[in-house]
């Protein structure tokens, strides 16, 4: 076994190995990340309308300490989430890199050498196993799933407001 199968054999068994270990945290997290989007938006939802509530109130008994001790839950809250999708995007992003490696090592040898044929099988592999960390299957984890999450909070926010009679 010469250095380039070698090296590819390696790459394939950690890649392989890769894709076990999403799976097992998907199964493993996945609720616990769909639970915490959902109650991170929720907890949006909830703390905003009580926010435009107590702007339009006739109130002078105003509670603005525990608004800010919400809005400040909420900001960590989304810090923490944003960390989390963040990483998981990174991860992604970076087993991708591998197809981009492979194309450009594959260049260098010639097509029916036995090193091309084997980075092809790796590369069958690559593209076929796809690294994606999800919540439950509802939807993918990226850097763009932080920003879904605060655009559909807002379209409810926009609902809600539109119901508020001006009575609590």
């Amino acid at each position: 076994m010469n250095c380039d199968e070698a090296g590819t054999k390696k790459v394939k068994d950690l890649y392989a190995s890769m894709a076990e270990i999403v799976e097992t945290f998907n199964r493993l997290f996945g609720p616990q990340l769909f639970l915490m989007g959902l109650h991170c938006s929720s907890q949006i939802l909830q703390w905003s309308v009580t926010l435009v509530y107590n702007m339009f109130s006739d109130d002078k008994d105003d509670d603005y300490d525990r608004l800010v001790v919400g809005i400040i839950y909420i900001i960590m809250m989304l810090i923490w989430l944003g960390i989390t999708m963040f990483c998981c995007d990174l991860a992604v992003v970076e087993s991708e890199e591998i197809v981009t490696i492979c194309y450009r090592i594959q260049m260098a040898h010639p097509v029916f050498s036995e090193p091309y044929q084997n980075i092809k099988n790796l590369l069958y592999l690559v593209n076929n196993s796809k690294i994606r960390f999800t919540a439950m299957d509802y939807y993918e984890i990226s850097r763009s799933t932080m920003f879904d999450l605060i655009g559909t909070t807002a379209t409810y926010f926009v609902v809600l407001i539109q119901f508020y009679d001006g009575k609590k």
